[in-house]
């Protein structure tokens, strides 16, 4: 299990990176701590437990009925090799062993120990003592004490120990039963083929939940890296689209003051109710709509509303281009921006004269290495003037 939640945090920080990638500000940023913090702990269990999973720790059942099935005999130690590791001040180290049973045949076995600096010495090489074979038929020992030295005679080491048998502990602990703990998942190398998709399914899982609430931003994203582009652009038609769909949806407005398209965000100026002056800024960016605040330069007028669907979203990117090229301009550019309000009352008889209450206007931003343009529409895109 320790594997999965380490292939789970590793999900959670692949998919923090690309939501720090996709989508707006801020977005993902928990995903870094989080992630980090459940791939560290349980690849640090992950670790220790490898190193200690086969640490001698006998049940005191088992040895009380291994001294009382006369279940016992004789260890000498062959070498003792340090793993590296130290679990709270004692040292875990791999004792090689020969052990032979009072019953039973002698066998070679390597026993992992956690030993402290005082312990060390009582297993040196060609240090003897007496032993208890924990289970039948597992070659588990573990030191003992008040063993019957008569009944230990019984136990004798063979002149020569290269060709006994090698019989090394499994995983997992003995229980008092004399049967092994076993994993939820066997951890065995001929399965491994089994638990590699599983722990993958796991990392993609946790990747894709962390995505999800930001699959439009991922969506569009994927879109700009299959045309070649890095990051999406906002002046798209679909993606306006979807910006002024999600401002429906929390706001209900089918009327703003005005709206600023650029490459990476639009921006809405939208009253906080029907037919009212006082106005919000809303903002679009990494594929979510949100409030902004109050807007930064109040209306004067609610007659500079101008409704939403009076305006050809998709036309307006091409219109740009259409300019950027009389121009002489190679594309938009990142800085260059689009602009949809009403233009200003132009008639000196009338009381309104030179308030932003008469036909909607579309005003490009755009600009080369060396100067700045502007060009203006109608709502359609059409009746294109450039400025001079």
């Amino acid at each position: 299990m320790l594997r999965f939640a380490f292939f789970i945090g590793l999900g959670i920080l692949a998919g923090g990176a690309a939501v720090m990638y996709v989508g707006p500000p801020g977005a993902g940023v928990w995903t870094l701590p989080v992630g980090l913090m459940v791939t560290i702990l349980s690849g640090t269990f992950i670790s220790i437990g490898r190193t200690t999973r086969t640490i001698q720790t006998a049940d005191p059942a088992l040895i009380t009925a291994a001294k009382s099935a006369q279940r016992v005999g004789r260890a000498r130690v062959e070498a003792i090799t340090g793993t590296g590791t130290t679990i709270n001040e004692r040292r875990v180290c791999d004792v090689d062993l020969v052990v032979a049973p009072v019953r039973g045949s002698a066998y070679r076995t390597r026993s992992r120990m956690l030993l402290a600096a005082t312990e060390m010495p009582r297993f040196q090489p060609g240090v003897e003592f007496a032993v208890a074979i924990l289970a039948d038929g597992e070659p588990d020992v573990a030191p003992i004490d008040g063993v019957d030295a008569r009944l230990l005679d019984r136990a004798a080491f063979p002149r020569s120990t290269d060709a006994l048998p090698v019989r090394n502990p499994g995983p997992g602990q003995l229980k008092a039963d004399g049967t092994r703990r076993k994993p939820l998942i066997s951890m065995d190398p001929a399965t491994r083929w089994m638990r590699v998709p599983l722990y993958l399914v796991a990392l993609v899982v946790a990747a894709v939940a962390v995505m999800f609430p930001f699959r439009t931003a991922v969506a569009q994203t994927f879109d700009a890296l299959m045309a070649g582009q890095p990051h999406p652009d906002y002046r798209d038609g679909e993606i306006i689209a979807d910006a002024l769909e999600q401002l429906d949806a929390q706001t209900g407005a089918d009327e703003v003051f005005d709206a600023r398209i650029m490459a990476d965000t639009i921006w809405f100026t939208v009253p906080v109710s029907d037919g009212a002056v006082e106005a919000d800024d809303w903002w679009y960016r990494g594929g979510v709509l949100e409030k902004y605040g109050v807007a930064a330069v109040q209306p004067e007028d609610a007659r500079e509303q101008f409704p939403l669907a009076d305006v050809a979203w998709d036309a307006l990117a091409p219109t740009a281009e259409s300019a950027a090229d009389q121009l002489g301009i190679d594309g938009l550019g990142d800085g260059d921006s689009i602009t949809v309000s009403r233009t200003y009352l132009d008639d000196p008889d009338s009381e309104d004269h030179m308030e932003y209450i008469a036909d909607i206007v579309v005003t490009y931003s755009l600009s080369d290495a060396y100067h700045s343009y502007s060009a203006t529409s109608d709502a359609a895109g059409g009746e294109l003037t450039i400025a001079e």
